[in-house]
């Protein structure tokens, strides 16, 4: 009996160390995220090597994410063009699929559901989260409401410097 439990207590021990190694990190390589995005088109953290990547959680009922909507969607069209990939990764269920569709359609941020990702290491329970990803694939910074409402010079102070390289 004893043999078991010690057992199983390795066992979860492992599982709980091999969860908590896949979750975003500051320093550690992202994890994995692919999901299709309302546009139909697939969002593969893969395959955005090369560039600067914000992937911000959300939902359409929150009102403090739909407050920073705006401020990631200016940043993302002024920074495009400079090798910034970002998603807006709702956290809705799919019944509230439509309702954060029709929000999204006011920005030019391409968004995706949660729930429907094949691969997803970003799933949170605090809302909004924005994650900031060098163009190594490194998480450089991890924005959460601890940290106080997102505001724009913080998002430029985190983004900006890995677009120009620095």
């Amino acid at each position: 009996m004893m043999r078991r439990a010690v057992l199983v207590f390795f066992i979860y021990m492992g599982l709980a160390g091999f969860a908590a190694a896949d979750e975003p990190r500051v320093g550690a390589p992202a994890p994995a995220l692919t999901v299709p995005q309302f546009d139909q088109q697939l969002f593969d953290l893969a395959g955005l090597k090369g560039k600067v990547v914000v992937i911000n959680v959300w939902a359409s009922w929150c009102e403090p994410c739909r407050a920073e909507m705006p401020m990631l969607d200016a940043l993302y069209r002024r920074t495009q063009p400079q090798g910034l990939a970002m998603l807006a990764l709702s956290a809705d269920r799919p019944r509230q699929r439509q309702a954060a569709m029709d929000y999204m359609r006011a920005f030019a941020i391409p968004a995706g559901l949660a729930q429907d990702a094949t691969a997803n290491g970003f799933s949170t329970a605090e809302l909004p989260t924005t994650f900031i990803i060098d163009r190594q694939g490194v998480v450089r910074a991890i924005l959460t409401p601890e940290s106080g409402p997102l505001a724009a010079s913080m998002l430029a102070a985190a983004v900006e410097p890995l677009l120009a390289g620095r």
